[in-house]
């Protein structure tokens, strides 16, 4: 029996069972490839963060380092769990399937005084979402959109 025969002879639904899983096959080997180069992409874009305020998770410790203790407490204390929570989730939420809410995204960042709220928002976000705030909104907004954004943060005092 020739290859071709063999498949020929099989009833339709196994021949529906095998396309499928064929389809499904090179649909996961695309999925994974793109996932491996959008993870090396994010990476580069990490290391040229640029602007004077650390988005990641360990912000908060640069932060603490140009501020006095008793102001660190503070800051902490202005950026009330609920506010960290109701900020975080904004921000998250701004990303959509069909539309992006960009300007959810630009208010967030507006609600925060200081840059001690922005580390303690980033470190919060990563440990919620476990997604670096910073490449979370590199994965959606464009280059123009993130300079607002480090706009908006730059004009915040350190406490």
């Amino acid at each position: 029996m020739a290859k071709g025969e063999i498949f020929g002879s099989l009833p339709p639904m196994a021949k529906g069972i095998i396309a499928v899983a064929v389809v499904g096959s090179i649909g996961f080997v695309g999925y994974k490839i793109y996932k491996h180069i959008e993870s090396k992409r994010l990476a580069q874009a990490g290391k040229q963060l640029a602007g004077n305020v650390d988005l990641t998770s360990g912000g908060l410790a640069d932060v603490a380092k140009r501020i006095p203790p008793s102001k660190l407490a503070e800051a902490k204390a202005s950026l009330k769990s609920f506010d960290v929570k109701q900020i975080a989730d904004l921000i998250y939420n701004s990303h959509g399937v069909f539309n992006d809410e960009e300007e959810d995204v630009y208010a967030a960042f507006s609600m925060l005084k200081n840059q001690a709220q922005l580390a303690l928002l980033a470190d919060y976000f990563e440990r919620l979402y476990k997604k670096g705030l910073f490449f979370y909104l590199q994965s959606f907004l464009d280059a123009s959109e993130l300079k607002k954004i480090n706009d908006i943060t730059k004009t915040l005092p350190v406490y």
